[in-house]
């Protein structure tokens, strides 16, 4: 009896040794578990902040390029005019005044270099163009022909600056109403062409100015109208040229 009893008291004791045993290694394999995921997620923490401050530092470089990129622009911009350009205001005559000033201007924010102004009185290059003598030189025509215009050397116009070029005649007859100059100018940027009218509305000088421009930086192309409210035009509305 006492035999049997020992053995099983044995028994239990091996049942319960290896319980323990089993629950010791469930609780290693589940403390192991626990410090593998936190570990994990200290790694993954650690990952993501270190993708948010490669990305911070991604975004400044990004901002660093497109800054200089900029500052890079507006040297060229600086040395070349840009996409800026000069152009011609004639200011009529006042009062008895048989002459108008001849203004250069440049409203951007770069400087024109190397403007070359060319400003041709049509009534007075209609009258050489029917006057002129037979030939079939074009130079020679075209030196005949420039009686009509009046040529002022090449000069360089700073951001929001204007020069005064100098006077032009202006009729001085009041029976006169029409003045028209046509205008080119050639800068290192840029090609200007205007037409500028004068006609005279109840006594006083009223303008009409069309400007086109030709970018050399892109060969893009606009065209401008500065056009006095009182100068007459048309039935649709459109300044008499």
């Amino acid at each position: 009896m006492d035999s049997v009893m020992l053995k099983m008291s044995s028994f239990s004791m091996l049942v319960f040794v290896g319980a323990v045993i089993s629950t010791a290694g469930a609780l290693l394999g589940a403390w192991g578990a626990l410090k593998a995921s936190s570990a994990r997620a200290e790694f993954e923490h650690k990952l993501g902040v270190k993708s948010e401050e490669t990305a911070e530092q991604s975004n400044k470089i990004a901002q660093k390029n497109a800054e200089i990129a900029e500052l890079n622009q507006q040297i060229a911009a600086t040395l070349s005019g840009g996409d800026n350009y000069s152009y011609v205001q004639i200011a009529p005559p006042v009062q008895n005044s048989n002459v108008c000033e001849v203004y250069l201007i440049n409203r951007g924010a770069y400087p024109v270099y190397d403007v070359s102004v060319d400003i041709q009185d049509v009534e007075r290059f209609l009258e050489l163009s029917r006057s002129a003598p037979p030939t079939s030189s074009g130079i020679q025509m075209g030196q005949f022909l420039s009686g009509a215009s009046t040529v002022f050397p090449p000069r360089t116009v700073g951001p929001r600056k204007s020069i005064a070029l100098g006077l032009l005649q202006f009729p001085d007859s009041d029976a006169k109403t029409y003045k028209a100059y046509n205008v080119d100018l050639a800068a290192r940027n840029c090609t200007v062409g205007q037409e500028i009218r004068f006609r005279r509305v109840d006594g006083a000088w009223k303008t009409a100015v069309k400007t086109w421009i030709l970018h050399d930086i892109d060969k893009r192309s606009e065209t401008k109208y500065e056009v006095d409210p009182e100068f007459p035009r048309d039935a649709n509305g459109k300044p008499q040229w």
